[in-house]
């Protein structure tokens, strides 16, 4: 019934940009995945974040904060002005939890983007009931 994508966003990936275009990429062969089924799969792109937001070099935008733009948004683009639609079919949740440099754990609430996707609110309900 389900099709899910993980994707682990870490301190020695944070700073990658390839991530915010695996994130992207995710979400479409989760929409592709919803279409070929005729809507029967429930699509799920779950993003796993356990680094705090590391500033890019040369002031291009934060990897992490491009991913969350673009979630919260459902719409970004690349470096060449590519534009990329969040699919509204995709239920793409972000959960970021990390220790920061005072030792002291940060937990997030999810960040989500379930426009077509409703089925999906459950999941983001007991991912907040369950936060430490």
């Amino acid at each position: 019934m389900y099709a899910i994508e993980v994707k682990f966003i870490h301190p020695s990936n944070a700073r990658q940009i390839n991530m915010v275009h695996e994130v992207i990429k995710d979400d479409q062969k989760l929409r592709l995945a919803h279409h070929h089924s005729n809507g029967f799969i429930k699509p799920i792109n779950l993003v796993f974040c356990s680094s705090p937001t590391k500033e890019s070099r040369g002031g291009i935008k934060a990897v992490i904060d491009h991913i969350k733009e673009y979630i919260i948004e459902g719409i970004t683009t690349d470096r060449n002005n590519k534009i990329y639609h969040h699919p509204k079919e995709v239920a793409t949740i972000f959960i970021e939890s990390f220790i920061d440099e005072d030792a002291i754990k940060k937990t997030v609430c999810p960040i989500a983007n379930i426009p077509g996707a409703h089925w999906a609110m459950d999941a983001i309900n007991i991912i907040n009931s369950n936060k430490s």
